[in-house]
């Protein structure tokens, strides 16, 4: 019998997604379940785990407890201190620093600039993710067609917002789309939910396509056609899925300056090489691309078999 796997989530696609990408790296099948705090626990999560039985609104957590649980962020982890509670045997997986002990967990898997050291924490560089070159490929077949009448190379740009100390606004737009604009090729950007409106449109005005929010999200089509990729410094899970994609990852600073565990990041990415810093020009040292899930998930499997909840 397959093992049964819940994965926790507050609503927070980001953090979600994290937890589906590993559950789908072990190539299992899983519920999700939405989970709501109420106070104190909602304001004091993760600290307070006293009387957590009664923490949840509308709650679904109750037996039979899966055999595999994996959460990602704060509210998440209370739901995974309760389950630990009423079943100890629970495989119990946490995603990113939980701000709690990391023992109080069978596994946490941190990024590096969670400075977050254990005996049962594995570190990786970035985030998550749900990419597979099986995915890729289904959105390279389809999004190929749509981009075809584009004179090449073409320069994938993925927008986020203002956030964590940097502010992308409409001046901060016309300093680097033209920049990019300037290497030839195609411009094929996306924006997101964060995007300033007066931004959108400096960056519509310069990109040869623009997704304007209707029909089908083109950044999978983007990540696996492009032939180099620019990304706003905003967003770890955006650099991350994009310097995984296969692709050249180019990170587009924008006005401002990061929050110290955002810097850690780009550091750690720079460092290793999978990103480099946009400036105008292209460096001639190419970055490489970031593999980790393979050898994040072999790991997390050998944890599992040794604990019975995965045959060999």
């Amino acid at each position: 019998m397959s093992p049964t796997c819940w994965i926790l989530t507050d609503g927070r696609l980001g953090t979600e997604n994290s937890a589906r990408g590993l559950a789908e790296a072990l190539g299992l099948d899983y519920t999700v379940i939405p989970i709501q705090l109420r106070q104190p626990w909602k304001s004091l999560s993760p600290w307070l785990r006293l009387g957590l039985r009664y923490a949840f609104k509308n709650s679904q957590l109750r037996a039979p407890w899966p055999d595999i649980l994996i959460t990602a962020g704060r509210t998440p982890a209370v739901g995974s201190l309760f389950i630990g509670q009423q079943s100890p045997g629970t495989f119990r997986i946490h995603i990113t620093n939980p701000a709690v002990a990391p023992t109080l967990f069978d596994c946490v898997i941190a990024p590096v600039h969670d400075q977050l050291t254990g005996p049962n924490v594995i570190t990786t560089t970035g985030a998550l993710h749900r990419l597979t070159p099986d995915k890729l490929a289904s959105a390279a077949d389809h999004w190929r067609p749509r981009f075809a009448h584009l004179p090449r190379p073409w320069h994938g740009v993925l927008i986020g917002g203002s956030a964590h100390g940097y502010v992308l606004d409409a001046d901060s737009a016309r300093q680097f789309m033209p920049q990019i604009k300037a290497l030839g090729g195609s411009l094929i950007a996306t924006a997101s939910r964060r995007t300033d409106p007066q931004a959108r449109h400096v960056i519509n005005q310069q990109a040869d396509y623009l997704w304007n929010g209707d029909g089908d999200n083109p950044l999978l089509g983007i990540l696996a056609l492009a032939d180099n990729l620019f990304v706003t410094a905003d967003s770890v899970s955006m650099l991350t899925e994009a310097a995984s994609s296969g692709r050249p990852t180019y990170m587009i600073c924008p006005p401002g300056t990061p929050s110290a565990k955002l810097a850690r990041f780009h550091a750690a990415m720079i460092g290793a090489g999978h990103l480099a810093q946009f400036t105008g020009i292209l460096p001639e040292s190419i970055p490489t691309p970031l593999n980790e899930m393979p050898a994040l998930a072999a790991r997390v499997r050998d944890l599992l078999i040794a604990r019975g909840k995965l045959s060999v």
